[in-house]
């Protein structure tokens, strides 16, 4: 079956979030024009950089004339940081390696002129639809049957980061949206690294004591916050809160008061069982989520595909 395409960075419902990448997105613009680009209007800024939607003056690649994606520029003041710069690069090349229907593409890298200073950005595709995090602020927890697709069909996107030796360092809601066509999209490769080649890089979530940490506490797995390096099984701890959630409602660890409180919930804390907020849920997919948020990365499955496989067959794999 040919892979669906699909658009990164969205619709009007996820740029009005506040807890997308990129955070709340800027007033429309006038289209202006850059390149190849037609940009039409601005969807969201953060630290490093700003997305744009635009629409394809000329022939990108294989996108034809017409075609609309997402464009995201570093930030002017961050063009002379040759951190910034080999980050950015860094994105770029991991993104165009990877083609996986449930990971959103990275079309290039572009140095190129706006406004008529330098600019350097990255192509990427354009997804249509909501994050994760805006369906928990909006309707709770989920019925178990979505919940198993969304789990399974992200596992098969961390699966194709994994294969090519890559973690992604950043599974969250806003991390992962759902298209209007009920497939999951992983956006946002901006802190994936490969498993030897791992760098903490800048700090997006400290407690108090100033411990940096690549990616969001919230969702960071206990080897991370030892100062281990990430690994695939990583990933699928945040997956495993992610999915504890949609299915719950809640965070597994919604009672931590401070950053300290909810490192130390990571590191030393059973979370309550699924099924004790959930009562009608099954019994394989609570054993699943209390599997996946293990403290030993060894106790939970073993791969992405592994635990895709399991949602996916539910009751008739050998789980």
């Amino acid at each position: 079956m040919q892979p669906r395409r699909y658009k990164e960075h969205v619709t009007d419902e996820r740029r009005d979030a506040d807890g997308g990448p990129g955070g709340p997105a800027g007033a429309e613009s006038e289209p202006d024009d850059l390149g190849p680009f037609e940009l039409l209007r601005e969807l969201g800024s953060g630290s490093s950089g700003t997305v744009s939607e635009a629409r394809l003056r000329a022939r990108y690649g294989e996108l034809p004339p017409g075609a609309h994606v997402a464009v995201k520029f570093l930030r002017p003041e961050l063009l002379a940081d040759d951190d910034a710069q080999r980050r950015l690069l860094e994105e770029g090349a991991l993104g165009m390696s990877i083609r996986h229907p449930n990971v959103a593409e990275i079309y290039g890298v572009e140095a190129t002129a706006r406004g008529g200073a330098a600019a350097r950005c990255l192509v990427m595709q354009f997804v249509e639809g909501t994050t994760l995090r805006q369906i928990l602020e909006r309707s709770g927890a989920v019925v178990e049957d979505l919940a198993r697709r969304l789990g399974a069909d992200a596992a098969r996107g961390l699966f194709a980061l994994h294969r090519r030796g890559l973690v992604h360092r950043d599974v969250k809601p806003e991390n992962l949206i759902l298209t209007p066509d009920s497939e999951l999209k992983i956006v946002d490769l901006g802190l994936a690294r490969s498993f030897e080649g791992e760098d903490r890089g800048p700090p997006s979530g400290t407690h108090s004591s100033g411990y940096g940490l690549a990616g969001s506490l919230a969702y960071a797995a206990p080897e991370s916050l030892r100062g281990e390096p990430s690994g695939p099984r990583s990933d699928l701890y945040a997956l495993g809160v992610v999915l504890y959630e949609v299915v719950t409602g809640r965070h597994p660890f919604a009672d931590a008061e401070t950053p300290d409180d909810l490192m130390d919930a990571h590191l030393r804390r059973a979370p309550q069982r699924p099924s004790q907020l959930r009562p009608r849920l099954s019994p394989l997919l609570d054993q699943v989520l209390l599997d996946l948020l293990q403290k030993d990365p060894d106790d939970r499955p073993r791969t992405a595909a592994e635990l895709a496989r399991i949602l996916e067959l539910g009751e008739r794999s050998d789980y």
